[in-house]
């Protein structure tokens, strides 16, 4: 495993990407990447690309199926679909769907139109601080419990 997410590093690199994957920290079975934002609509080919297909010629010659998750910072990791080429769809809280529309809509090497308002992205802060502990189990300082699903279409 550490070899592919190497691998997807090496790659970007290779592909002359204007900001190649950084590595941020790795967690387990997981690995945390900076992926520029201009990349967010190819990021799950390159991965099933770089870092499946490589991982499966090695060893008993296995596809390593994974999840891909995507925001603004870790904690903010929301699962993100390919529906298409050309569109994505997050799903998370109004919170991190915010933080993540800021940065995909900003960005000025992409064109892109989203199926849902910013401002129709409510947050729903569980603010009792005892409340917040047993949900969060004791992790976070905040809690948004509000639930999205939104799709960012590439255009042009």
């Amino acid at each position: 495993m550490a070899s592919g997410f190497f691998n997807n590093i090496r790659e970007s690199i290779q592909e002359h990407w204007k900001q190649p994957l950084q590595p941020i920290i790795v967690v387990h079975d997981s690995n945390t990447n900076y992926v520029p934002t201009s990349k967010i609509f190819e990021i799950r080919k390159f991965y099933d690309t770089y870092y499946t297909d490589y991982c499966a010629g090695y060893g008993p010659k296995i596809k390593l199926l994974f999840d891909l998750l995507a925001g603004d910072a870790y904690e903010c990791a929301m699962p993100m679909k390919m529906v298409d080429e050309n569109t994505i769809e997050f799903e998370g809280s109004a919170y991190a769907m915010m933080r993540m529309y800021d940065k995909i809509m900003s960005c000025k090497d992409l064109k892109v139109e989203c199926d849902t308002k910013r401002e129709d992205l409510i947050p729903n802060w569980i603010t009792n601080p005892i409340l917040r502990f047993i949900r969060e189990k004791g992790t976070q300082v905040r809690r948004d419990e509000s639930k999205y699903t939104v799709r960012f279409k590439k255009i042009g």
